[in-house]
């Protein structure tokens, strides 16, 4: 049975490969704090917030550079690495011509067992 890379592991290699592209695309992500809306619940009780405000972290855009982050404050989800795992699962299945669940079948029992309602 295949172990696959943590989450852990995945986020530190996903983060600096990501820096390391020379192609912009690959270095914009988004936002973590507002998840891409662009915005944020304000909790003031003022008039002119309307219950949502930009968000500070991205600047109202939805999506920052991750140049501008350490790898500590990188949050991709964990939905994403599942996908990437899973994916990699099904293509070493093909090539062993065996059942995918005889690959991944531990996996996913992790995987749900630690990340409940992701997958």
């Amino acid at each position: 049975m295949m172990t696959p890379i943590s989450y852990k592991e995945w986020v530190e290699k996903d983060f600096y490969d990501r820096k390391a592209s020379k192609k912009n695309k690959d270095k914009i992500i988004e936002c973590f704090y507002c998840n891409g809306h662009g915005a944020v619940n304000c909790e003031c009780s003022c008039p002119f917030c309307e219950s949502e405000i930009d968000c500070d972290t991205c600047d109202g855009q939805g999506e920052i550079s991750i140049d501008e982050l350490d790898v500590s404050e990188y949050k991709p989800s964990k939905k994403g690495y599942a996908d990437r795992v899973f994916s990699d699962m099904k293509k070493l299945a093909h090539w062993k011509g065996v059942q995918l669940f005889d690959v991944c079948g531990g996996f996913v029992r992790e995987f749900r067992k630690e990340h409940k309602g992701v997958i």
